[in-house]
């Protein structure tokens, strides 16, 4: 079974930008990682832009 699961996510404006798109990029390659190894193989992003958010929220 297959669920669509939305996601929110909020950067601390105290965090550095270059230390948040290092956060960033290692969850990007960590996520490709279980994707490329069949632990997750169904990953998908809702199109429209980043800041997308669901009506309710």
């Amino acid at each position: 079974m297959l669920y669509l699961v939305y996601m929110i996510v909020n950067i601390p404006s105290t965090l550095a930008p270059n230390e948040a798109g290092r956060v960033k990029a290692e969850d990007k390659a960590y996520s490709q990682q279980l994707q490329t190894a069949g632990k997750w193989p169904h990953l998908w992003r809702v199109v429209g832009p980043s800041s997308w958010k669901h009506p309710g929220y």
